[in-house]
């Protein structure tokens, strides 16, 4: 009998094993080796999703924005939203309480 009968019921064990070797107690120790190795494959890497800014460094990113807009005149507010939301990845919630604008103009903002 299997010695764990819940993997016993999701996996032949013994096809497994016939992989390795024809001989059981062969066929686990080749399957620990194997299980052991380092992996040699290549593999495309999937950039990750980057981290989201915490609220106080995103208070004063939004701040220093918010001068440098007043100061050149010439980003609108829409744009402004859309460029504090690619640098800081906030939610739309977070976005709006850093702004002081309300969440669903933010939301129309940024799918505009």
């Amino acid at each position: 009998m299997h010695e764990n009968n819940y993997f016993a019921k999701m996996l032949d064990t013994d096809i497994v094993l016939n992989l390795f070797s024809p001989h059981k107690q062969t066929a686990k120790k080749e399957f620990a080796k194997f299980m052991n190795e380092e992996a040699k494959e290549i593999f495309i890497d999937i950039k990750e999703k980057e981290e989201v800014m915490d609220e106080e460094a995103a208070k004063e990113l939004f701040k220093a924005m918010q001068k440098e807009q007043d100061e050149s005149e010439a980003e609108p507010l829409d744009q402004l939203i859309k460029n504090f939301r690619s640098k800081t990845s906030l939610s739309i919630r977070k976005i709006a309480a850093i702004t002081g604008i309300n969440k669903d103009k933010v939301n129309s903002i940024l799918r505009s």
